[in-house]
Order: C-alpha cells, then structure tokens, then sequence
C-alpha cells in the first residue's frame, strides 16, 4: 500500500467507526502517510489505523474526533497499547485452568 491507499483506507476505517463519511485532506494526510512509510510497513500502518479507532481509549483522540493529525500525534501512546495488549494475550494463552481457577479464588479471599 502507498500513502494514498492509506489515506483511503483511514477515512473507510473512520466511517466504519462513525457512521459517516471522513472528510479528506489529500495534501495533508497523504503526506502524513507518506512520511510514517519511512518508519513502518503498510501492514503496522494499518493495524495501528485500527488500533487508534476501535481500541484506544484516550480522551484526547475520542473528544478530538480522531482525525489523522491526533493519529500522528498519538502513534507512541498506539504502540506501547498495542504491545501491552499483545503481551496480555500471550500470557492468556500460558495460563491453563487450574491456574485460573486459582487465580479466581484468590481473588475471592481478598
């Protein structure tokens, strides 16, 4: 994917998530993209795109009606999330039952 594509693909993802139509910046936003594909692949984009709409509870980004400017702005708060959450899962899938359950009963006593 180019910046273009990625343009397009954030202002799918926001109506996806508001309902309504986004209203581009070609020039702006492009060159936006543009600059982030010199640090991050398309595919990082992308999840980050994702992440920053449906995932991210920051006040700043909701209130700020999560434009490309807050996404730029907000990509090192994105990234920490997104590993935070990913280190979440992996030790899900470490924990087997009984240690669930005990984690649960302890929990209980407190």
């Amino acid at each position: 994917m180019n910046a273009l594509d990625l343009t397009k693909l954030f202002a799918c993802t926001w109506k996806e998530r508001y309902g309504k139509p986004y209203t581009i910046n070609f020039g702006r936003d492009s060159s936006m993209f543009k600059t982030l594909l010199t640090d991050f692949t398309d595919l990082d984009i992308q999840d980050m795109i994702k992440f920053y709409l449906f995932e991210l509870q920051s006040t700043f980004a909701i209130e700020g009606g999560h434009t490309t400017a807050i996404f730029k702005y907000c990509i090192p708060q994105i990234i920490a999330e997104m590993q935070r959450y990913k280190k979440i899962e992996e030790a899900a899938k470490n924990v087997d039952k009984t240690d669930f359950q005990r984690l649960q009963e302890a929990r209980k006593k407190l």
